[in-house]
């Protein structure tokens, strides 16, 4: 079984995925959902949606904020269906430093 880190590199590097295609083949995976299952197909495209639309309100791209922002959206998201034992803590981001385009105290995940 592949721990999360190295299954979101292999599909990356085999299929080009994003850190938001992420975000739907998790929770697609967890509820065993295919596009054959009209209604959990159709909440897990607003779950991914809902992710979209928070990481869009930031002006700038970041791929650690868009990757952290999908993670904490697919847990909240599985806690309202069921999967109360899903447990994450504050995500703070140790990056800053190394990206000259950081947000700063404007992003969710900074902390100086």
């Amino acid at each position: 079984m592949y721990r999360i880190k190295e299954f979101r590199a292999f599909m990356r590097t085999l299929h080009g995925f994003t850190d938001e295609d992420f975000d739907g083949i998790v929770l697609s995976t967890v509820k065993k959902t295919t596009p054959l299952h009209e209604k959990e197909r159709s909440q897990v495209m607003e779950a991914v949606s809902d992710t979209l639309t928070q990481i869009a309100k930031y002006p700038r791209r970041c791929c650690k904020r868009s990757s952290y922002i999908a993670i904490q959206k697919a847990v909240q998201y599985l806690k309202r269906e069921g999967y109360g034992a899903l447990n994450h803590r504050a995500i703070v981001c140790p990056w800053h430093a190394q990206n000259k385009m950081c947000l700063g105290s404007s992003c969710l995940f900074f902390r100086n």
